[in-house]
């Protein structure tokens, strides 16, 4: 009986009596087409069913092969059956529940799969095994055993031979001359000897891979550690790499450090230094240092035994008692001066405005006049705003006003100090009072009028 399509199954002759179907000893391996019949102690032979035999041939219908149902024998209480490969012509013996499975696969075929994907890996398949490869790298030549789930896998076979000509070219960046190369805890060392100083160290070998950064090895390291700290006024006491280095001010003070802070470009500040430096700043004003709040703002006790905190203390401008100048009464003031013939006002706030007055050092006859006085400084500051908003069009020119100006600061914008007139913004080109006064009467009207509604 035959059936169509890739699936054939063949009447075939029962051997004669003195020769019964035999099952070679590696069950499952490929043999020669008419090995499997040898004269010897049989076994049982066994009838497939027709369902069975319909369902292995559905189960291999996209396998080019031949079931040979008559040769079904019995080995170990399971039904097995010879099923031959039409195109390599050999024959295998496998359990029929396999074949209703789909379990089957020529070994002839499958070493041209597999090698097929090695050739597509850059490898040659040279032998396999049921479970390994033995293959040749066509890049190096080096020949190595595999693993066939690994050759059949996603990903690339990493060759040895490749693999230490890899080691080889990193440690050359660094020059580094390559020895060996082990695992420890899951990661990869190289074992290298400097051609710098010739002494031979274990190197992470990510480190050499990624190449971000220069590696270097004990000793020479320990050699860049003493420059730097030297060129930044340190000495290393402890020059360990694989932690933070030890080293000590010209002050005598130790501390701990990054290898990466100590080569960079920002200087390092020693921090009982600048502890120091703040005391002893504090201690001329009477004040004791506590501790520092951030980078910037130090906490210390005034000189009422106020906790109180301040970013300047090295500059000495910091109140020494807790006084706020934002809640202390303000007054808004006019200054009208008289200079060259001219007329020019000036709207400003202070605590004092006489003081105030003096220390803008004016030229010409200048008189002070108070417009408004506050409980807070916040609330007169809104008044000069007020003012200064709607006199914006009369704004005197800055080089005008520092013809008359003569009190001089330093102003610190971005970062950079610069010396500035003091209260050049703060002048208009009026030759009276009267539009002010009228800006502060509507103001305080609405003022009263909000705080009654």
């Amino acid at each position: 009986m035959a059936r169509s399509g890739l699936i054939t199954l063949t009447e075939k002759k029962i051997p004669p009596p003195s020769c019964q179907l035999f099952l070679v000893e590696h069950v499952g391996r490929n043999t020669m087409k008419n090995d499997y019949l040898l004269e010897v102690s049989g076994h049982p032979k066994r009838k497939v069913s027709k369902a069975l035999q319909d369902k292995c041939i559905s189960a291999l219908v996209t396998k080019n092969v031949e079931i040979l149902w008559n040769d079904a024998v019995v080995i170990r209480d399971n039904s097995r059956v010879p099923i031959k490969c039409l195109k390599h012509n050999s024959i295998t013996v496998r359990s029929v529940y396999d074949l209703a499975r789909g379990k089957y696969d020529c070994w002839h075929c499958a070493t041209d799969r597999q090698s097929t994907v090695a050739n597509y890996k850059n490898l040659t398949l040279l032998s396999r095994t049921s479970s390994t490869a033995l293959v040749r790298c066509n890049i190096c030549t080096h020949e190595s055993t595999v693993r066939l789930s690994s050759l059949l896998g996603s990903n690339n076979v990493d060759c040895e031979g490749c693999r230490v000509e890899k080691y080889k070219s990193n440690c050359e960046k660094f020059n580094i001359t390559y020895n060996s190369v082990f695992r420890k805890n899951g990661i990869v060392y190289v074992n290298g000897k400097c051609n710098g100083c010739l002494t031979t160290t274990d190197y992470v070998y990510s480190r050499l891979s990624n190449g971000k950064r220069y590696v270097f090895c004990n000793t020479c390291s320990g050699a860049r550690h003493h420059e730097a700290a030297k060129q930044k006024y340190f000495t290393v006491l402890d020059n360990n790499i694989a932690s933070s280095i030890e080293i000590q001010c010209k002050n005598g003070h130790s501390m701990s450090i990054n290898s990466s802070i100590l080569l960079g470009k920002s200087n390092i500040i020693c921090k009982e230094c600048r502890t120091d430096k703040y005391k002893k700043a504090l201690m001329e004003k009477g004040c004791t240092f506590l501790r520092f709040v951030n980078q910037k703002v130090v906490e210390f006790i005034g000189t009422e035994g106020e906790i109180l905190q301040s970013q300047t203390i090295l500059s000495g401008k910091f109140a020494t008692k807790s006084g706020n100048r934002w809640k202390q009464k303000t007054s808004v003031y006019l200054i009208l001066n008289k200079y060259n013939e001219q007329i020019f006002i000036k709207i400003g706030t202070a605590i004092n405005p006489d003081k105030r007055r003096k220390e803008l050092k004016i030229a010409g006859e200048a008189t002070l006049k108070i417009l408004a006085t506050f409980e807070t400084r916040y609330e007169a500051d809104k008044l000069e705003k007020f003012i200064h908003k709607n006199l914006d069009g009369m704004r005197l020119d800055q080089l005008i006003a520092s013809n008359f100006l003569g009190r001089i600061i330093n102003r610190k914008r971005n970062g950079i100090i610069s010396p500035a007139l003091d209260g050049k913004t703060e002048w208009f080109d009026l030759q009276d009072t009267s539009l002010v006064d009228k800006l502060v009467k509507d103001y305080l009207n609405g003022i009263n009028t909000s705080s009654t509604d």
